[in-house]
């Protein structure tokens, strides 16, 4: 009895391996038709377009500081506001920047102090924090959409007391524009390639199934070496001038690239 129950047993168990093993060979050979299902049946080519659109900056910026100093916070926020003012009216009256162009990007006040010694015993002395004045500090960054003027107007907020002018730049104004442009000519290029490819393989083009825009609109600034920067001389009356530098814009390049994969028949 004990004999015929193990053999049973065994029956049972061989029969759920087997079970088993078919079920795990068809899952396999249900996964293989599967992903032979989604291989496609047509063959592709891909084809890469490149434009470069290059294109003269019609506007640029800079940006100069209203610095003063005085012992009496009052006197030299004062100082400071004569000064600036003096300048914004320069630049929208005589440079013709429209005040929409002309913008605040930093006013600070703070104290300033100097370390003093004090109860001096021969070669020792104590140190004292003294308070002798206030500093405003008052940053402007200008839009200039007369390039040819950068120069002039850079020159004309030096005499009148800005400092730190920095960060001239120049850039297309309008450069989303041209980086369609540019993408619409890399469009072109890669089907040219494609029709000329298909030619020499001698097929045909079928639909585009597939598109990608790899980096369309890269900017590069390419400026003439010639920027010249503001030169300042005393005259003998003490007098600032202010030599108008010479500056060129330069040209800014627009690089368009895609990929595009054409089925072939």
């Amino acid at each position: 009895m004990e004999t015929l129950f193990s053999f049973r047993y065994m029956r049972i168990i061989v029969a759920a391996l087997g079970v088993i093993i078919l079920l795990a060979v068809a899952a396999y050979v249900a996964q293989m038709l599967n992903l032979i299902s989604y291989e496609p049946d047509y063959a592709t080519i891909n084809v890469e377009g490149v434009s470069e659109v290059t294109a003269v900056p019609d506007v640029g910026t800079f940006s100069f500081t209203v610095k003063t100093e005085a012992e009496d916070v009052t006197k030299a926020q004062e100082m400071a506001t004569k000064k600036i003012n003096d300048i914004m009216e320069y630049l929208k009256n005589e440079g013709g920047v429209e005040e929409k162009d002309i913008k605040t990007t930093g006013y600070n006040v703070r104290p300033r102090y100097e370390w003093r010694k004090k109860n001096c015993d021969r070669s020792f002395c104590d140190n004292e924090r003294v308070l002798v004045g206030y500093e405003v500090v008052q940053n402007v960054r200008v839009k200039v959409r007369d390039t040819k003027n950068a120069g002039n107007l850079i020159a004309g907020v030096g005499t009148r007391g800005a400092t730190n002018i920095s960060n001239l730049s120049f850039e297309v104004d309008d450069i989303e524009a041209l980086k369609e442009q540019a993408r619409l000519q890399a469009i072109a290029d890669a089907k040219q390639k494609a029709e000329r490819l298909a030619d020499e393989l001698g097929v045909r083009l079928g639909k585009i199934i597939d598109f990608s825009d790899s980096g369309s609109g890269g900017v590069y600034p390419m400026p003439y070496m010639k920027r010249g920067m503001a030169e300042l001389s005393f005259a003998e009356d003490d007098m600032v001038k202010t030599t108008a530098p010479d500056i060129a814009v330069g040209e800014d390049t627009i690089i368009a690239r895609v990929i595009i994969t054409y089925k072939i028949k």
